[in-house]
């Protein structure tokens, strides 16, 4: 299998209560269809559920839903993609 991999750091702004924030970063090699696996850092606010998905040839999008009650501020982290091709 080939392995790629990337990462950013990406510092979010305010999530308000209840909704959803996206961001991107460049992925050299990335397609539309990849598999993706995310790689969430461990200071992962609590109340947050992180979605990730190749948006575009070589973008990852990272999505960040806030689900509690009150705004969510996540601190700037490294998040991490890995994509695994079998061919």
């Amino acid at each position: 299998p080939t392995f790629l991999v990337a990462s950013a750091s990406i510092d979010f702004a305010s999530i308000a209560a209840n909704t959803c924030a996206i961001n991107t970063f460049t992925f050299a090699g990335a397609v539309v269809g990849d598999a993706v696996i995310g790689g969430w850092p461990a200071a992962m606010s609590t109340g947050i559920i992180p979605r990730i998905l190749i948006s575009a040839t070589n973008t990852v999008q990272i999505q960040l839903c806030n689900v509690t009650a009150g705004a969510i501020d996540p601190p700037a982290v490294v998040y991490g993609a890995t994509i695994v091709r079998s061919f």
